[in-house]
């Protein structure tokens, strides 16, 4: 059902996609009505409840429990995967799974926890070089895991089986990290909605009609329904808050060059031009203080040096923030909601913290999709990733392979044969390149200095709306601008889970910083969490 839903949408969008440039204030009414057309007659589906307590508990607290005994690392991990079992027929986020091997791994840490006395030195120092003894994890189909297919979504890469470890996963598997499976993204990260023509369609844990976001959708649906504790994802655009928004947890783009990136998939794509600037991985938890936990993990050296476990003194901060972008940039109106939980959290922090807050605008803002795409464009092209040969999807071939999309018989997602012909038959001039690098840059220093000198923070809305139904991203590229202009300015961001609307769905706002405020977004999350409960479960209120 899904695939012919993305069928008919696609072959819609041919048809109307211009309006957005004839009349754009009847564009999105128009297609959100049309969404809500066909998909009031779907039936709307929820993740059950959770009934194992030990799935509701954050990762820094089991992680104590299993060394001190209280809690056995197999139990942990069988609750995990029976609540997979459950909720992946439902959401479609695991593609593949690991479970015999976690089960081993997790009665050798019970086994090796017997050696050893409660509260030794032994167990201690389990605390501080092996920080997530016994607990699971999750990682996204773009992340080498050895002996393992990785497909990136990818028809040419089925079968392809990986030799070792990305860094990062080598790392949390050192520091006592179990891994469960790796889950689904869309073809070769480039959607911020999660569908491929191996795996299918990954859908939300809030309402199964709708859209998980991308491109680490898989990691987001199956975090937010207690199949993993930690879920390891990627951003070069938002792939990291855009599924934390949509799915209603915390997430990280931290500061570039934090987390090491070697072993991410498609080879290149974050190792050429400045896309090696904006390429980031991050984690996505339920609660905030497993985010510090998995940043001690990733980058053990860079942790202390950041001082990311130290307090800080919210006295000396200042708080900036972005009613979203200008109402010209071509991205969809923000919707009440969003602006309303952000509103929100300002007058939370001017009253309970005494903060010095001021609203504030970038008009260069108006060109943060072209600053996004301008940026990603520096080295190879993103299309050039998806096939074997490059210039299989050149000239005349690409015209057909779009129509055998719309036919459902492509091996490649519309929304990116999309993409690749903008590209290629619309391609920005070097002069044209330089002029938005120029502008971008200039913007970058201006955001920095002010919220250096300020000792500041910006807050906006992660996204224009919250979570759409499957297919409505290729309608609304533009709405990428909420995210992706922070790569292009590679600073670092926190997506902040604000609750749900009216129709229980997520909202969130984002917390940006200067270079190395990694710490500072980190407290600031802890008061919205503080504030606004943090995780509201899909099934919170009894759907």
């Amino acid at each position: 059902m899904d695939s012919i839903v993305h069928v008919f949408v696609a072959a819609l969008y041919v048809l109307f996609y211009p309006l957005l440039y004839l009349y754009p204030n009847l564009y999105y009414p128009l297609i959100n009505l049309g969404f809500e057309f066909i998909n009031f007659f779907r039936r709307r589906r929820v993740v059950p409840q959770v009934k194992d307590p030990l799935l509701l508990i954050s990762a820094t607290e089991a992680a104590e429990k299993i060394r001190k005994n209280e809690l056995k690392s197999v139990d942990l991990i069988k609750a995990y995967i029976k609540r997979i079992k459950e909720v992946n027929p439902i959401i479609n986020a695991l593609v593949t799974d690991c479970f015999e091997e976690a089960v081993e791994e997790a009665e050798k840490v019970d086994a090796y926890l017997k050696t050893i006395t409660a509260n030794s030195e032994e167990v201690q120092r389990l605390a501080e070089e092996k920080p997530l003894f016994g607990i699971p994890f999750t990682v996204k189909d773009s992340m080498d895991v050895k002996d393992h297919v990785i497909t990136v979504g990818m028809v040419v890469r089925k079968g392809v089986i990986s030799e070792k470890d990305a860094e990062v996963v080598k790392r949390t598997r050192e520091a006592g990290g179990i891994l469960l499976g790796i889950t689904n993204v869309p073809e070769c990260l480039m959607a911020f909605e999660t569908f491929n023509s191996i795996f299918g369609t990954t859908r939300n844990p809030y309402d199964s009609r709708r859209s998980p976001g991308g491109s680490s959708g898989g990691e987001g649906a199956l975090v937010s329904s207690c199949g993993s504790l930690i879920g390891i994802g990627s951003d070069i655009g938002g792939s990291v808050r855009i599924p934390a928004l949509h799915c209603g947890l915390f997430g990280l783009k931290p500061t570039t060059g934090f987390v090491p990136t070697q072993g991410q998939l498609p080879e290149g794509f974050n190792e050429e031009g400045y896309k090696k600037q904006m390429f980031c991985v991050g984690p996505l938890t339920r609660y905030i203080e497993d985010i510090p936990l998995c940043l001690k993990v990733f980058n053990p050296e860079g942790f202390k040096e950041n001082k990311i476990d130290e307090e800080v003194d919210l006295r000396n901060i200042k708080i900036f923030y972005m009613d979203g972008l200008p109402a010209d940039c071509g991205a969809e109106p923000l919707v009440d909601i969003q602006k309303e939980k952000l509103r929100d959290i300002v007058e939370y922090f001017e009253k309970e913290y005494n903060l010095n807050t001021q609203g504030i605008s970038f008009m260069e803002m108006n060109d943060a999709t072209e600053m996004l795409m301008a940026s990603v464009s520096d080295g190879s092209p993103l299309a050039h990733f998806i096939c074997k040969d490059k210039k299989e999807l050149d000239g005349s071939k690409l015209i057909t392979e779009i129509l055998l999309s719309l036919l459902g018989v492509s091996d490649h997602m519309f929304n990116v044969l999309v993409m690749t012909y903008n590209g290629s038959t619309h391609p920005m001039s070097e002069e044209e390149k330089q002029a938005v690098f120029k502008k971008r840059d200039k913007l970058r220093q201006k955001i920095i200095s002010l919220l250096e000198r300020e000792n500041a923070v910006l807050l906006l809305p992660t996204w224009a709306h919250t979570p759409k139904y499957h297919g409505y991203a290729v309608w609304a590229f533009e709405d990428v601008g909420y995210t992706g202009i922070w790569n292009a300015l590679s600073l670092p961001v926190l997506q902040c889970p604000t609750g749900l609307d009216e129709h229980e769905l997520p909202t969130g706002v984002q917390v940006v910083g200067a270079p190395n405020s990694d710490r500072i977004l980190l407290e600031i999350g802890r008061r919205i969490q503080a504030h606004h409960g943090g995780w509201e479960a899909p099934w919170a209120r009894g759907l």
